[in-house]
Formats: structure tokens, C-alpha cells, sequence
């Protein structure tokens, strides 16, 4: 075992810039100023255009590039999954709405629940 310290970043490829995520929801691509974009996605978010919650808007457009060479190197680090993967099972578990589920707590122990279990 090798004695390295300190943080990792772990990403895996395709990076998932716009042309990307269309291709992934089959969606058309539109060009818009990186002004106009935010508020014209929170605009659809009442109007159910945008099938996304709010926060999930917000977290993909600060989401920054990570370099895993460290990690690659140091620990010999590999995805398994790729970026795309991910981001597709992400999209399917929000439209099958798994975010209802949450963590109920008994004592000595957490339970994780689904929407309309007691």
C-alpha cells in the first residue's frame, strides 16, 4: 500500500458540456448568451418545460472541470462507469421520481423510506 495523503478528484469521461447532454436526451441544441440562460430556464421550471428541479439547474452550470491524473497516477484510479452512464441514471431516477425517498431516523439507527411509506 502506498503512502499517499490529501484530496482526489474523481471524474470519468465524455466531459458533458451542452452539444453532449443533448445528445444524451435527444433533445434539439439552441444557442443562447450564458446571461439569458439562467433565467430563461428558470422561467420553464413553474411551467414544468424544464423537467429538472431548480437546484439541479444550478449545480450543472457551476459544475467544474476535474483533472484525475492524481488519482490515475497515485492510486491507479479508473472509472468504471462513464460520465454519460451516470448522467442518463441520474435523469431516469428523477424522472422516476427515487428523490421522494428519504432517511427517517429511529433511535440507534437510520431507515430510508419511500414517499407514502410509514
Amino acid at each position: 500500500m502506498s503512502d499517499v495523503r490529501g484530496a482526489f478528484n474523481v471524474a470519468s469521461e465524455p466531459v458533458l458540456d451542452s452539444k453532449t447532454l443533448a445528445e444524451l436526451l435527444g433533445a434539439r441544441l439552441v444557442p443562447m448568451s450564458p446571461t439569458l440562460a439562467p433565467p430563461t430556464a428558470r422561467s420553464g421550471l413553474p411551467r414544468h418545460l424544464v423537467p429538472i428541479p431548480e437546484g439541479w439547474f444550478d449545480l450543472a452550470v457551476g459544475v467544474p472541470l476535474l483533472d484525475t491524473t492524481r488519482a490515475q497516477q497515485e492510486l491507479g484510479w479508473r472509472p468504471r462507469h462513464g460520465a454519460d452512464e451516470a448522467f442518463l441514471e441520474l435523469v431516469h431516477g428523477i424522472r422516476d421520481d427515487a428523490g421522494r425517498r428519504r432517511l427517517r431516523s429511529r433511535p440507534g439507527r437510520a431507515v430510508l423510506s419511500g414517499s407514502g411509506s410509514s
